[in-house]
């Protein structure tokens, strides 16, 4: 599981009360995303969660901390979500079975992605909520790069998951190459490429037609998008 925003817990040690107590906004900076190291100057938003600072005009304390998926669901009823399962058993308690019932309890099926590290959790979670749209497993990501997706034991990943997400690299090796996105989109899969922070990435692979592109500077990414009158 992943570690609270000030970095100093796992997310699944502390009881929900506690962790809304945490800043959310701890390392945001504007425009930039999530910055370690930057001038204390920087983390304008850091701070107003816990009250040490106040809050900006048309914000609350509580836009800073930490919400939960169904406030989440409650409040971006028409926005698309890329939702993470981050772990299941034996690392943590698996929540698969939760998370498959709270996406049926709001109808969000066909504007949702559930994506996950750990195979055995997507499998899961794909057994639980086959109407809800999912990405390819790591194995299944790794069978494509290989050049050896669509063999026996990947059979019909196509038809159960309509994305494959990926970084650009992994350990060391290119992952993201024209040759991928083309094999991608034969196998009938849109490719998400994570985490691209940087103006130069994000030109490059929009010229590879990749599908999707998963960043926390969003601005930047609009207004790359605009200038090629994507969006």
């Amino acid at each position: 599981m992943g570690l609270t925003p000030d970095g100093t817990a796992r997310v699944d040690s502390k009881p929900l009360a506690e962790l809304r107590t945490v800043d959310a906004a701890h390392w945001f900076v504007p425009g930039a995303g999530s910055v370690r190291g930057a001038e204390e100057s920087a983390y304008v938003f850091r701070g107003v969660a816990t009250g040490r600072r106040s809050s900006p005009e048309g914000y609350r304390a509580e836009d800073f901390r930490i919400p939960t998926l169904r406030e989440v669901l409650e409040r971006f009823l028409h926005v698309c979500l890329n939702i993470d399962i981050k772990g299941t058993a034996p690392e943590t308690r698996p929540y698969e079975a939760t998370l498959a019932g709270l996406l049926r309890e709001y109808g969000r099926s066909d504007d949702v992605i559930v994506a996950s590290f750990v195979d055995e959790a997507l499998e899961a979670f794909k057994r639980l909520a086959p109407e809800v749209s999912t990405a390819a497993g790591r194995g299944q990501a790794e069978a494509l790069w290989r050049g050896t997706f669509g063999q026996a034991e990947y059979d019909g990943a196509a038809d159960r998951h309509h994305v494959v997400q990926v970084p650009i690299t992994f350990s060391g090796r290119q992952v993201v190459s024209a040759s991928f996105v083309e094999q991608a989109h034969a196998a009938g899969l849109a490719v998400h490429v994570w985490t691209v922070e940087d103006r130069p990435a994000m030109e490059w692979l929009l010229d590879l037609d990749v599908d999707g592109i998963i960043t926390s500077r969003p601005s930047l990414l609009e207004e790359v998008l605009r200038e090629r009158r994507i969006v």
